[in-house]
């Protein structure tokens, strides 16, 4: 199995590259397992092909709120990662890596209330 290129965005620092075999274990262990709930993550669409692939908070008390897509603030570290046409992971394009680490290059900031108001929103 071939490891893909993926965007790796942690709270407060720039997205670079990170180079993951595309299974669930190699995404979760890329956004740190100890975020996850029984090691599991969710998929946030951010385009066409285009996903987040997010950790699902235990305690959003322990996560920075990393950054914004569309109105949900994503806590923690999470990878952006394109899809192939049945869903799978493969390695991003010059043109969307490019694409990509642009819309997210300035770090965000989101205080606890802020983190809070977005999950409950989002929750419904």
């Amino acid at each position: 199995m071939k490891k893909i290129r993926v965007i790796k965005i942690k709270p407060h620092e720039i997205p670079d590259a990170a180079y993951i075999y595309p299974t669930s274990e190699a995404f979760l262990t890329a956004i740190g397992g100890d975020y996850t709930d029984d090691g599991n993550a969710y998929l946030k669409k951010i385009d066409n092909n285009i996903y987040a692939v997010c950790p699902i908070i235990v305690d959003i008390l322990d996560i920075e709120g990393n950054r914004k897509i569309d109105d949900k603030i994503i806590c923690g570290t999470f990878c952006i990662t394109e899809t192939d046409t049945k869903g799978r992971p493969v390695s991003m394009s010059d043109e969307n890596f490019k694409k990509y680490v642009h819309r997210f290059f300035m770090p965000e900031s989101y205080d606890y209330e802020d983190a809070l108001e977005s999950y409950y929103k989002n929750r419904l």
